[in-house]
C-alpha cells in the first residue's frame, strides 16, 4: 500500500496536472492503486480480468473494466476515454502470454509523449538469489533489460529508465517511451544496468546452466538437514503456504514424512491443505502453543525479518527457522 501511494505521488511529479490526465492500469486487482491515483486527482481506470475480485468493486463504481488487456480493447477505451498520460502495470506483465498484442495496446492508446511503467520480478535477482521458488505456472516470462529491449525495439519503443526496488523479494519498474515521439532522455540507470547483465552473463546460456546445478545443491542441503534433524526427533513444520511455498515443497519432497503442517497467516488459507503434499494449513498460534514445532522451514523466506519480529516469542523459547534460499541455514 505504502509502495503504490509512493509511485501515485511520483506520477504528479512527472505528469504535473493530475486532474487533467488519465492514466490506465493493467492487471488493477483490488483497485488499491486506482484508489490511490484517484486520492491524487487523476482521472483512471482499471482492467482486470478476475471477475470474482473486480464484479464487486465495479458495483461500488470503481472505473474497472472486467477483461484481458488486448490492442482490440485499447480501441475501445480510447473511443470513451480518450488516449492514456501513461499506463501502469503491477506485476502483471510477467502473466501474459501475448505480449505483442498487450503492446500494440499500449502504443495505440498512448498519447505520442506518454509512458508505459510497469513492475515486475527481476530476472537478475531471481538467478542472485536462486530464487526458482518464483518459478510457477501464472509466470510466462522472467524479464531481463537485455531481452526487453530486444522486444519493446520490435515496435519502435524503448526504455528510458529503470528503477529497482524490494518488491516480492526484488522488482524493477520499467519506463517505456515511443521511440519516435518519446521526450525523455536514457537514464544512466539504464546503461549501468545494461552492464551489469552482461557481467551476471544474463544473455548468455551457460548462466543458466549454473543456476540449474546450484538449485540443486539446495534441494539436497534442504533435505539433509531436515533428515538429520528428524533423526534426533526433532519435529518440524513449514510456514508460508503461498505460490513459493508450494514450488518448494514439492521440488523437494517435502509431505507428511518431512514435515507436520504448515503455518500460514490468513484465515483464508486455514483448514485447507497444501497443494500436491497434502500438509494441513494451520495459523501461527500453533508457534505459541505447547506443542510448539522445533523447527520451521520458512518458504517465506524474503520476509524474514517480518516473519521473525510478529514471532519472537517463539525465537525466544527455543524455536529455530530453517531458512531455504539462496542459501539454507538455521535462523535462532
Amino acid at each position: 500500500m505504502n509502495h503504490f501511494q509512493t509511485v501515485a505521488t511520483e506520477l504528479v511529479k512527472e505528469l504535473k496536472y493530475p486532474k487533467k490526465s488519465f492514466i490506465l492500469e493493467i492487471g488493477c486487482n483490488d483497485g488499491a492503486f486506482l484508489d490511490a491515483l484517484r486520492l491524487k486527482g487523476f482521472r483512471a481506470l482499471g482492467v482486470d480480468p478476475a471477475t470474482n475480485i473486480v464484479k464487486p468493486l465495479i458495483k461500488k463504481d470503481t472505473p474497472i473494466i472486467n477483461d484481458y488487456f488486448s490492442q482490440k480493447l485499447a480501441k475501445r477505451v480510447m473511443k470513451t476515454y480518450g488516449q492514456a498520460d501513461a499506463i501502469i502495470s503491477f506485476h502483471s506483465m510477467a502473466h501474459i502470454e501475448d505480449m505483442h498484442d498487450v503492446i500494440k495496446g499500449v502504443k495505440a492508446l498512448l498519447k505520442k509523449d506518454g509512458f508505459l511503467a510497469f513492475e515486475v520480478h527481476y530476472l537478475g535477482d531471481l538467478i542472485r538469489e536462486v530464487q526458482y521458488d518464483m518459478m510457477y505456472h501464472e509466470h510466462q516470462f522472467y524479464y531481463s533489460l537485455i531481452a526487453l529491449n530486444n522486444f519493446f525495439a520490435m515496435h519502435d519503443m524503448e526504455i528510458f529508465d529503470a528503477k529497482p526496488n524490494p518488491i516480492r523479494g526484488g522488482s524493477m519498474m520499467y519506463f517505456v517511451q515511443n521511440k519516435s515521439d518519446g521526450k525523455r532522455k536514457i537514464s544512466r540507470s539504464v546503461n549501468k544496468l545494461l552492464r551489469k547483465e552482461r557481467q551476471l552473463g544474463l544473455d548468455k546460456i551457460a548462466t543458466f546452466k549454473k543456476f540449474s546445478k546450484y538449485i540443486q545443491k539446495t534441494r539436497n542441503d534442504l533435505l539433509v538437514l531436515i533428515t538429520k534433524l528428524k533423526s534426533k526427533r526433532k519435529t518440524i513444520a513449514g510456514y508460508g503456504a503461498s505460490g513459493r511455498g508450494t514450488i518448494i515443497m514439492n521440488y523437494c519432497g517435502l509431505d507428511s514424512d518431512f514435515l507436520k503442517y504448515v503455518i500460514d497467516d490468513a484465515p483464508a488459507k486455514q483448514g485447507a491443505y497444501t497443494p500436491g503434499t497434502h500438509l494441513k494449513i494451520v495459523p501461527n498460534t500453533v508457534l505459541q502453543s505447547a506443542n510448539r514445532p522445533d523447527y520451521v522451514v520458512l518458504f517465506a523466506w524474503p520476509f524474514i525479518e517480518e516473519v521473525k519480529k510478529r514471532n519472537n516469542e517463539y525465537l525466544k523459547n527455543g524455536g529455530k527457522f530453517i531458512v531455504p534460499l539462496p542459501k539454507v541455514r538455521i535462523v535462532s
